[in-house]
């Protein structure tokens, strides 16, 4: 099975996006690590948690019960209690790299995160499979993915976690996580 790597800000990311593929890649067997700026346990956005301060478009914006249930969970694995200091990170150790959005302004050391940027650099140099979240979008493969890989690219479609389905990641069990070299 893959080793997946799933870095996130030490406060602010969204509870779905990250929350959804850990539950999706876990119960698929894949192993997933955490890494955040100094090592330090994270903590999603807030306002995305519970709604608070969302007014009326708490309903639309925070995770859903789905969102909230996978990031609970999440919250009591090992891998999320004990994360990985970006500095301590080796891309070659891991065979595929997601990176959830949020919308809070906690996410700017990730966004900034010179270090991280380096460590995603490595993804495309070595041409690892890679998700991410854009601004108002869809999840999405950034760059093709290794040989072998291509047909099951082709017929996944990565929809936004927030669509409220795990199935949204159904694609990360089928060997998207697999180095073909």
């Amino acid at each position: 099975m893959a080793n997946v790597l799933i870095p996130v800000p030490d406060h602010d990311f969204d509870p779905t996006e990250t929350g959804v593929p850990w539950r999706t890649l876990s119960q698929r067997s894949h192993r997933v690590a955490f890494a955040t700026p100094n090592g330090k346990v994270a903590r999603a956005d807030p306002r995305m948690v519970t709604g608070e301060g969302l007014g009326v478009f708490a309903p639309l914006m925070k995770a859903d019960r789905n969102g909230q249930s996978a990031y609970e969970q999440m919250r009591e694995c090992g891998e999320f209690r004990h994360p990985i200091a970006y500095r301590d990170l080796d891309p070659k150790d891991f065979d595929g790299i997601i990176l959830p959005g949020g919308h809070a302004l906690g996410m700017r050391e990730y966004l900034e995160s010179s270090v991280l940027q380096s460590i995603v650099a490595e993804f495309f140099a070595h041409n690892l499979p890679r998700t991410a979240r854009r601004q108002r979008s869809t999840p999405r493969a950034l760059t093709r993915l290794p040989r072998g890989a291509a047909k099951i690219v082709q017929k996944l479609r990565l929809r936004h976690a927030e669509s409220k389905t795990e199935d949204s990641y159904q694609g990360c069990h089928r060997g998207v996580f697999r180095r073909d070299h």
